[in-house]
């Protein structure tokens, strides 16, 4: 049997006629990605009964397999699947293969899927495993925009000791070896796959109901250990779009958009940028400015958090504070630490926690003082504002309403206590509080936790039943009747259908409690897409302090090289101890990035044996950090001591520097 083939002077795509699996060359280069090694599986296709039986089918074992040329496309069409649940005839999938009309490209477009009566479609995976990469074999990595971004190497590299096994024991846990995103869902729609100078790029055109499904250098051992058996499957790396149900239905078309491209995943990033900035995701910093002129504070301003136990509780004793204490905080910030400008975010204030807050905790002084205290943020040319969260629901309070919960298809309610209202409530519940909070100050910026990390999630609620694309809906009209307010508005968690609605995200760095194959190989995936149009900052709870994961000096770097502002979070009583980081923070890291807060981020490199060296470029300037405890020379022959940097560019801050009291110790 003939292949059938699409072509162009830059791709070529050719279809297997016996299983419908397809194979890619990028001409220019002869790179060449691959068909499904594992099962020769096109993709993978999951069903329930309305038993609740779980039915899977492998689309490349139908009975019926075709492909017609239309055009300049292929349509190729899977029909008749066998199951464990028995014979399926009228099960119908129809896909579309067809080449990008510029550019090194091509889109896969899942037109229609049909099943049989009593079949509901759970889930697609498709196309499977296209493009693998064999570890241990191929010079590559996956591009994994999770948590700050992160690089998953497919061949040999040098680590320390200690990551090095706990980062390859991860790939022989099925818990972790192949999988789905994580629970807080990808980042951007989009992920990569770098085979020597030359990556495939994945970008969802249906992002809602979808995500990737992952490899991580797994070789299925999971699936033979109850079986005393050694796996037959090769050890890969991949990521495949994973197409889920709308409701329990197929719904509409789904589509993904691949891209061969030469260079590396900094091509990739610069890619989407194109791709959000056309979709109205990214918002110069100008635009910006245009809309609240406020919004110029954001940029470069170290983030300060104080934290009073709130919305953990409303009344912690041990972690109060009074508005006294917050104007003597904001006062030291101004003119003994001589912050220029700052984030600040007050957790707590409020005498009801979230999904309530107002009315304000007495306890901490009058009304007339916090309008002083607001007052004088605002005078200090300081971006201040109140932690609000509309999404939760505490067991420990007493205003639990089965009115607004968010409802699973099974009838439950979210696990997590911080998820549980439906996104279709949040905007009553926020103008409810903010219709007295803006009567009472004069606020001019506001932080919302808990709204961006959740994925697009479906309510079957009889009262406010919603599907995954209308939950985002719901989320940016938050955001933009906050905006409406000529608020400077932030929230928790990066995820790039916000980035356009919000002033600032957090979450750009990995956090401590990730697995090693995102810690070990990062890189700013974010900060290549949206530096020079969004605030970036690290998460509040990974701030300059000792207690978690990474020590402060690496922290410091870590925003160097992303060139996002310094974080700090503590509680009253630690004001004093953390004074020292703020002040360092924000002479270097924040100096710096109130040099290039509206530059795009244009380059970014790994280096040294163990790619713990990053050389970041943002148009021209350039900053190369060192994070390793070994001593690193660069290109022009210059030495980077252990937890150094050397900046080119930017004028006002010292050009380079290194930590050289991170092992020393002197009697008292």
């Amino acid at each position: 049997m003939e292949s059938y083939i699409l072509r162009n002077d830059q791709v070529h795509l050719e279809v297997n006629p016996g299983v419908l699996t397809f194979r890619a060359t990028h001409l220019p280069t002869n790179t060449k990605w691959f068909e499904d090694p594992w099962d020769a599986a096109a993709g993978e296709l999951t069903i329930r009964s309305e038993d609740g039986e779980v039915a899977t089918a492998n689309l490349s074992k139908g009975k019926y397999m075709d492909v017609y040329q239309q055009g300049d496309s292929l349509l190729l069409s899977y029909r008749g699947f066998n199951t464990m649940r028995g014979y399926l005839p009228t099960a119908h999938v129809e896909v579309r293969l067809r080449l990008h009309e510029q550019g090194a490209g091509f889109d896969v477009i899942v037109e229609n899927l049909r099943l049989p009566s009593k079949w509901n479609f759970e889930s697609l995976t498709y196309p499977v495993r296209f493009g693998a990469l064999r570890t241990h074999v191929d010079e590559g990595y996956l591009v994994l925009p999770s948590q700050g971004g992160a690089l998953v190497p497919t061949h040999m590299v040098k680590l320390s000791g200690s990551d090095f096994w706990l980062w390859d024991d991860e790939f022989f846990d099925p818990n972790l070896g192949e999988r789905a995103t994580g629970p807080y869902g990808d980042i951007m729609p989009w992920a990569g796959m770098q085979l020597g100078n030359v990556g495939l790029m994945a970008v969802l055109g249906t992002p809602f109901d979808a995500l990737f499904k992952r490899v991580i250098n797994y070789n299925r051992q999971g699936s033979f250990n109850a079986k005393r058996e050694k796996t037959p499957y090769p050890q890969i790396a991949a990521i495949s779009p994973h197409w889920l149900s709308t409701r329990g239905e197929f719904g509409y078309p789904r589509a993904v958009s691949y891209y061969m491209l030469s260079g590396s995943y900094v091509q990739m990033a610069q890619t989407y940028r194109h791709i959000a900035r056309a979709q109205g995701l990214l918002k110069t910093w100008d635009e910006r400015i245009a809309e609240n002129p406020n919004v110029e504070r954001l940029i470069g301003a170290p983030a300060f958090c104080l934290y009073g136990g709130y919305p953990h509780y409303a009344n912690y004793e041990p972690l109060q504070f009074t508005w006294d204490d917050v104007t003597h905080i904001v006062k030291d910030m101004r003119n003994d630490l001589k912050l220029e400008r700052a984030r600040v975010t007050v957790w707590g204030g409020f005498s009801k926690q979230p999904y309530k807050s107002y009315p304000w905790d007495e306890r901490k002084g009058p009304v007339e003082k916090l309008k002083g205290l607001v007052d004088l943020a605002n005078d200090a040319g300081y971006v201040f504002g109140f932690y609000q969260n509309w999404s939760p629901m505490l067991e420990q309070e007493d205003y639990w309403d089965l009115n607004l919960l968010l409802c699973t298809s099974r009838g439950a309610v979210s696990a997590s206590r911080w998820g549980r209202v439906c996104p279709s409530q949040y905007l009553p519940l926020c103008k409810e509080a903010m219709e007295h909070i803006l009567r009472d100050v004069k606020l001019e910026s506001i932080f919302v936790d808990c709204t961006t990390p959740p994925p697009p999630r479906e309510c079957y609620h009889p009262g406010h039943s919603i599907s995954r694309e209308e939950d985002i809906k719901h989320r940016l009209a938050l955001f933009e009747y906050l905006r409406s307010l000529n608020l400077i508005v932030g929230s928790e968690a990066f995820k790039a259908w916000a980035a356009g609605a919000c002033d600032y995200l957090e979450n750009t760095s990995t956090q401590f409690h990730q697995p090693m194959y995102l810690k070990n190989h990062r890189a700013p995936l974010i900060n290549l897409v949206f530096h020079g149009a969004t605030e970036l900052y690290a998460h509040a709870n990974r701030g300059y302090t000792f207690m978690k994961d990474e020590p402060f000096p690496v922290k410091f770097l870590m925003d160097l090289a992303y060139a996002q502002p310094p974080v700090v979070t503590c509680s009253l009583y630690e004001y004093q101890g953390i004074r020292p980081f703020l002040r360092l923070g924000n002479e270097i890291v924040g100096a710096f990035c109130r040099a290039v807060g509206k530059k795009q981020m244009t380059d970014h490199e790994l280096l040294g044996p163990d790619m713990r060296v990053h050389r970041t470029t943002l148009e021209d300037v350039r900053v190369t950090v060192n994070t390793s405890l070994m001593e690193f020379e660069d290109d022009q022959g210059r030495l980077l001591p252990p937890l150094s940097y050397i900046i080119e560019g930017v004028d006002g801050i010292p050009a380079q520097a290194a930590f050289k009291q991170f092992c020393h110790i002197e009697p008292f």
